[in-house]
């Protein structure tokens, strides 16, 4: 065992005796203390009724309370014991479509507000990794690099909408290069993980050789349908491949049709 702070153990031992050459001091000179304040004949009755048992065992307690309280002071270390543990954190991006399809309403309220809630979900259980974000559609861009501070991803994905790329579409292949991308600038060993976010409406024919090269560079890539296999119809103002203003386009969640 050792000490952080040794010097009020011998602080404590000083006040300790203190005490008690004062306490002995005063039980001898009893008589005498009391004397100035009551008669002498007074003071010697007053001490022949005092217990001395009573007096020690408070004096006994004082001591014991100032010893206690330096060592306390003290801080007694039992020492420690290094041990190794291996820690496993995760690298995860996630994606999201931005398409004007994930306004669809087959998913209360709309397919983009329902992924929002999913990612809310996703962060808690993943205390300690760390998390990116990528909005796409027909490009991508890295919107949050990746980073522990989970209020900050919050902020990012609750500013997430239909309006951030320009370019229309659904295409998974530059949501995956671009995850790609943020991966490179990170630890080689990483465990790197790409979780996607859309109603599957994929617009590039090349998204699945880009995802088998990722894949083999040790990204892990996993897709969460947005969506029902019914579908539902986008709302007319936000569809620009509708036969008409007033015919709106159907969109159903291609993986739920798998």
């Amino acid at each position: 065992m050792n000490w952080g702070h040794p010097n009020y153990i011998y602080l404590g031992v000083f006040l300790a005796v203190l005490v008690l050459a004062g306490s002995l001091a005063a039980w001898f000179q009893r008589e005498r203390v009391l004397a100035l304040f009551v008669s002498q004949d007074r003071a010697k009755e007053l001490t022949s009724h005092m217990p001395t048992w009573e007096y020690c065992t408070r004096s006994v307690l004082i001591i014991s309370a100032v010893i206690l309280g330096s060592l306390a002071l003290a801080s007694p270390r039992w020492g420690y014991i290094l041990e190794k543990s291996n820690a496993t954190s995760l690298d995860i991006i996630i994606a999201v479509d931005t398409s004007r399809s994930m306004l669809a309403e087959d998913l209360s309220p709309n397919r983009m507000k329902r992924t929002q809630l999913a990612i809310q979900e996703l962060m808690k259980l993943g205390q300690g990794d760390r998390f990116g974000l990528i909005p796409f559609a027909g490009s991508a861009f890295l919107q949050c690099p990746l980073t522990v501070d989970q209020e900050a991803l919050r902020q990012h994905v609750n500013l997430i909408n239909v309006d951030l790329i320009p370019n229309g579409g659904t295409n998974l292949g530059e949501a995956i290069k671009a995850a790609s991308e943020s991966f490179a600038e990170h630890e080689e060993d990483s465990h790197k993980v790409l979780v996607l976010f859309s109603d599957g409406e994929d617009h590039d024919p090349n998204a699945l050789s880009v995802a088998e090269e990722a894949s083999s560079k040790g990204m892990r890539i996993f897709t969460i349908g947005v969506g029902t296999s019914e579908g539902e119809l986008i709302p007319v103002k936000y569809c620009p491949s509708c036969d008409s203003a007033n015919t709106p386009t159907r969109s159903r969640c291609r993986s739920c049709n798998a």
